[in-house]
């Protein structure tokens, strides 16, 4: 049997102390959840990418997964390990992807200041008023860790990495109301090699003029727009990360999740 939840929530909880050193603000002014990363999972997309993937089946995964078996519709891409398609061996792959999804999703609730044991099972209806928003979390990390296998071709057979959709995205903007002052909640972008890389804000202290986030247009240089501007983040060993794209179009028909 898969681990549950309870295990994968336990076993990171000490990871709480650890977020204010991962996580830091985008903008100038701290609106609204407006955390770096910015989206769940963001930072490890470039990592994901460089892996080698095989697709699994639905019906071969969904009996290992846990926490991310309500939203996972799809046949799936899991890393690559030489050839062994043993039950055994694909239930651990997906543990260890479901692991990373908990992480996730534990530690982003928490640097936006909502308390995950608050909902530990976000996809079950509840009476908290942020339920809408821990479950747009949750599908955002479980889309990043379970990649759709989107082709027509035997279980095994190597696959790319495709990314989260640019609606799930939306729709966790959306219900969480995530909001920055620089224009970060864009989820489809496209920078080119040669752009300008984004430095660091320091966050706003507390008790200070919360009216102070600028125009949001004065942090785009007079040649970049929103979908032409790289992001900027840090991995969990406090590693600088660039992105110069965002999430897949789901209108191309290439992405994970919906």
């Amino acid at each position: 049997m898969p681990w549950s939840v309870w295990h994968w929530v336990l076993l990171f909880a000490p990871a709480e102390g650890l977020i204010r050193e991962f996580y830091t603000t985008n903008a100038a002014c701290r609106q609204q959840y407006c955390i770096n990363p910015v989206y769940p999972g963001l930072q490890d997309l470039p990592r994901l990418e460089k892996k080698r993937w095989a697709k699994i089946g639905l019906l071969n995964v969904s009996k290992s997964m846990d926490f991310c078996n309500a939203t996972i519709d799809y046949n799936v891409a899991l890393p690559m390990s030489g050839k062994n398609t043993s039950k055994a061996f694909i239930q651990e792959l997906v543990q260890k992807q479901e692991q990373e999804a908990v992480q996730t999703y534990f530690i982003h609730l928490s640097a936006m200041g909502i308390e995950p044991w608050d909902h530990f099972r976000p996809f079950e209806d509840s009476s908290f008023q942020l339920r809408s928003c821990a479950r747009a979390v949750a599908r955002m990390a479980c889309y990043t860790y379970f990649p759709a296998a989107i082709h027509n071709v035997p279980d095994g057979a190597e696959v790319r990495y495709h990314r989260p959709c640019d609606t799930g995205c939306e729709s966790y903007i959306q219900a969480c109301g995530v909001e920055c002052c620089d224009e970060s909640t864009v989820c489809a972008w496209n920078a080119p090699p040669t752009a300008a890389l984004p430095m660091f804000q320091a966050e706003v202290a507390d008790g200070d003029d919360p009216s102070c986030c600028p125009d949001k247009k004065a942090n785009l240089t007079e040649t970049s727009s929103p979908s032409s501007a790289p992001r900027h983040t840090q991995d969990a060993d406090g590693h600088d990360i660039t992105l110069l794209s965002g999430y897949a179009k789901a209108s191309d028909g290439l992405c994970t999740g919906r």
